[in-house]
Formats: C-alpha cells, structure tokens, sequence
C-alpha cells in the first residue's frame, strides 16, 4: 500500500508510515499471532465494532452514514464506543445496537479490557488521521477482522483496507467508508442525527419559556468556545461580532457554552455590552438539538455545537479553524456558512495575523442577512420527539 505524503504533516509521522510499510511482513506475521483468527467478508459479520475519535463533532458525523452502514450489514449489531458527553448524541440512536461508555482517560490494559467485552469480530477504526492508535487496540483485542484507512501506512495490521478519496470534508471520509464496505454508492446526505425523547423536549421547552423568548424577533444562539486549542478563534471576535449585529438587527441573543463557561460568557456579554441571556450548561446535548430547532441561526466556533446544530436543521454561521485544511472542515451542508476568510492550513503561530483578516462588519452583514432570509422556525412549539 502507497503511504498518502500529503496527508501527513509532521516529517516524524511520514517516517513511521514509510517503515511500517518497509516492516510490512513482520508486522503481519505479528498481528496474526496476537489476533490469530480468520478474516472474513463483511457479510459474515455478526458483531461490528466502531472505534476512533469520539468528540462531539467526531461522533456526529458518523451519524449521517450509520443508517447506510445498518443496511449494508442487516445481520451485525452495531457497537460504538465513547466517551465523555458524546454518547449523549447516540443514545437512542435505532441504528446503534450498544454503547460502550469508555472512561475519557482509559488507556492500556484497561481500554483494551473494555473492547474485548464486546466480543466483536470486526472493529472498524474510522479514523482518516489517528487510526493506527485504533488498530494497536482492536488487534490487542483479539478481532479478526479489522477495517482501516492504509494511507498513513501499517497496512500490514489491516485486513479489509479502505481507499480514501482526499480531501473531502470530514462526514465525507466516513460515508465513503461506509460505501466500500457494503459495496454501495456513497450518494446520501450528510446531515448528523439525533434521537431526542420526551424529557428532552420537555427540558428544552422549560429553557425557552425561562429565558423569556418570544416569536415575534428573530433568536440567534451562539458557541464562541472550542475544544481545539491551535487556531482557535478568540471570544472576543465573536463579542465584536454580535455588538455589530445586535445594534442594526433586534435579535434575541442566547450566550451558551458548557457549565464551566458561564462566567466567561457573563464577562464577554458585559465587556462588549451585549443584550443578552447565558444558557451555559443548562441542557444535555440532544435537549439542546431541539432547542436549536426554534432558533432562527446559530453562529459557533467549528466545535461540537457547530454540528449539533446541523442535526437540529437550522442554519448555522462558523467561523472555521484557518490551522486545518479547508475542505476537510469547511461547510459539508448547505444550510451552513462559513465566515471565515479563503485561508487554511495557517500557523497557529501566525493567529494574531490572521485574526485581522475577518471583518466584524461584514461577518455582521452575512448574520443579519441569513437573519433575514432564515425559514420561521415552527410557531406550535417544540416538534415532537421519537419516543
């Protein structure tokens, strides 16, 4: 298999795929004596394991082609794991068979303890970047069958490789994954899903009546934090942003976030003289998606919000992370917009630089805009949730 140069950017990475390929014999010789089984083709699969980054937005994105994958693979029960919040936005999910609840810091023996519970006999290590990290647990773990990217090399520890058309945006790589292992054509949306339930709707209706939001003004609810730490958008571009706005549109501003950044939003709302209400840490992720619903835009950071938001339908405005590469993390909907200038692959180190290159006035323009054109959200309340 031909190591993929351009989609390795560290020189200490692309010499390790270059020997694991060189290594290509021992390495298999090795992963039939640790997982010594006997592959077989997908149809023969009774119990599918997925395994790889596990954020918020990593999770989301697989939900798009986990119908598709269900379909391909009528027999197998579908296992995930995570961690953290993340399996907030899988749980009740009909095309998920089980969840395994990873603890966020399990490594080792532990983690590899975990996956041999499951019992699986195929683990699919999702990932387009990280996934040799994946294949060390699933083969640890004894699965005879182990489905991979090959272009960042230790071909040799995967049997059902996967080709990757680069570069797509990030759901894309998944649905193509998806597409080769059930031998269909990767042609549906990539929109996220989420499965709320009553409680949900409930717990989102109760936020809205308390904060006061009325139909007749436009509702605009805004993420201005990211897990990323390089090139992360300051929380002040996002303040100038929505000062701007807020003074030549009458939107109703909700600041939410996490439990722990209340007070950076309640500082960022006096610092810039928002009108605003804070809504951090008030709702579970699915409640959230249905709360989204009943905005009019959502503007966010290229964070897990961004995509839960997509799931919800409504039209969301990013400001995309300028470090990583354009397509991969640029818009993959139409309902979305991103705000930020033509520009990827940007040191970090460089962020006060380009930071200047976005325009508070016009990122205002386009919300105000989108404000404008932007469908009513349904005025009989909160949609119902599948039970």
């Amino acid at each position: 298999m031909a190591v993929l140069r351009c989609t390795i950017r560290r020189p200490v990475h692309l010499i390790a795929a270059w020997a694991s390929e060189w290594a290509h014999l021992p390495l298999r010789l090795a992963g039939r004596l640790v997982a010594p089984g006997q592959p077989v083709p997908p149809h023969a699969w009774r119990k599918v394991l997925l395994l790889g980054a596990d954020h918020i937005g990593d999770v989301l994105w697989l939900t798009a082609s986990l119908p598709a994958l269900k379909r391909g693979l009528p027999k197998a029960r579908l296992v995930m794991t995570v961690s953290g919040p993340a399996a907030q936005v899988v749980e009740n999910n009909p095309y998920v068979d089980d969840i395994v609840r990873m603890p966020p810091a399990a490594r080792g023996a532990e983690a590899i303890a975990a996956l041999r519970t499951v019992h699986a006999d195929a683990a699919i290590c999702y990932d387009t970047g990280a996934y040799v990290q994946s294949l060390q647990r699933v083969l640890r773990a004894g699965i005879p069958n182990r489905i991979a990217y090959v272009h960042k090399g230790f071909s040799a520890w995967v049997t059902h490789p996967v080709a990757i058309q680069f570069p797509q945006p990030h759901p894309a790589y998944f649905r193509d994954l998806v597409a080769q292992v059930t031998g269909t054509a990767p042609d549906w949306p990539l929109r996220p899903q989420v499965f709320p339930v009553p409680s949900d709707d409930r717990e989102a209706a109760n936020l809205w009546a308390e904060l006061r939001l009325t139909d007749d003004r436009p509702v605009l609810a805004c993420f201005v934090t990211s897990r990323q730490v390089a090139g992360a958008w300051p929380s002040d571009v996002f303040g100038r942003i929505l000062a701007v706005a807020q003074a030549q549109c009458p939107v109703q501003l909700v600041l939410m976030g996490a439990t722990g950044e209340a007070p950076m939003l309640a500082e960022l709302k006096v610092r810039h003289r928002l009108s605003a209400e804070i809504a951090a840490g008030r709702l579970n992720l699915r409640a959230l998606s249905v709360f989204l619903r009943r905005c009019n835009l959502v503007l966010a950071a290229d964070s897990g919000p961004r995509h839960v938001a997509n799931a919800a339908g409504v039209p969301v405005t990013f400001i995309r992370n300028l470090w990583a590469r354009h397509i991969e993390t640029g818009a993959y909907l139409d309902t979305e917009t991103d705000l930020a200038p033509d520009l990827a692959e940007v040191d970090p180190g460089d962020a006060s630089k380009w930071q200047r290159l976005l325009d508070p006035e016009y990122a205002a323009t386009r919300i105000i805009s989108l404000l404008g054109s932007a469908p009513r959200p349904q005025p009989s309340g909160f949609q119902p949730a599948l039970e």
